[in-house]
This record gives structure tokens, sequence and C-alpha cells, in this order.
């Protein structure tokens, strides 16, 4: 293509950007069925306690779009759900705390209650929650917290 002459360049150029941005949405629609796959293998293997499908998993590297959109993902594809993910990514831990529609309780509340571990801000629904902090403590150790405190809150 940029071997055309100097008079069809622009319109060389023009269709290889039209080509890089076909591309790119081609990748985030890949991504996000990558997301969805992974989410049905998360819920496949969730742990049932009481009514509840409990999903908590601690990722490596994840942004937070991807924690919330595979959070997401999993809260509306089954109402008993309850995800807690979260990211280890250096020296930064990010964390989604949701329920699905037959879950009562308050992800805020649990949001809330862990930033401080991780000296985080966050914020959310009583549905779906979020936040990001240091990593004062590793990613295992918060999911260990949160659980508990879901433990001592059951519904």
């Amino acid at each position: 293509m940029l071997n055309s002459p100097g008079s069809k360049l622009a319109e060389a150029v023009s269709r290889i950007v039209t080509a890089n941005k076909e591309l790119e949405k081609k990748v985030v629609e890949l991504e996000g069925k990558i997301l969805e796959i992974e989410g049905k293998t998360l819920l496949e293997i969730a742990e049932h306690v009481n009514e509840h499908l409990i999903v908590a998993k601690v990722f490596q590297n994840r942004t937070m779009q991807e924690l919330q959109k595979l959070g997401k993902f999993i809260v509306e594809n089954n109402g008993q759900a309850i995800v807690i993910a979260i990211s280890e990514n250096g020296e930064q831990i990010q964390l989604v705390c949701g329920r699905g529609n037959e879950g009562h309780w308050n992800m805020q509340t649990l949001i809330k209650e862990l930033l401080p571990l991780i000296d985080g801000r966050g914020g959310g629904s009583p549905a779906f929650a979020q936040g990001g902090g240091i990593a004062n403590v590793t990613g295992l150790e918060l999911l260990d917290v949160a659980l508990r405190l879901l433990q001592s809150k059951r519904d």
C-alpha cells in the first residue's frame, strides 16, 4: 500500500487507518468473548454456600475494566452469584464485589470495610462496587478477609 504513487498515498494511509480501527474493534470483541467464557467457567466451579454461588478469585495484572466486565457478566447470568474479583498489579491492588439480583449483601458496605486494608478508594452501589489502593496485603489475604466478612453477615 505504501508503495503507491504520491497521488494515492493519502488514500492508502486512509485504508490502513480504517483497517487498524476494524482490527481494534475485533480485538475488543474477542476480549469480551474470552471474559464471557472465563465467567461461565468460574460459575461452573463456584462454591455453593447456602443458596448462593460464591465466585472468588485473585488475578494478576487485570485492569479494573476487565474485573468489572467479568463481575457484571457473572452476576447478570446467575442471580444467586456473589463475586469477589481481585487483581494484583505490582504495587497496586484492585477489587470488584458484586451480587446477583437474588442476593441481599450490600457490596458497597463490603468494599468500604475492605478499602482501609489497602489505603484505598472506591464506591458503587449495594449490588456492585469497586475500588483500588496500595498492595499492603496480598490479594489472597484481601480475599480471605472479604469472604470472612460475607460469612459474618449472612443474609
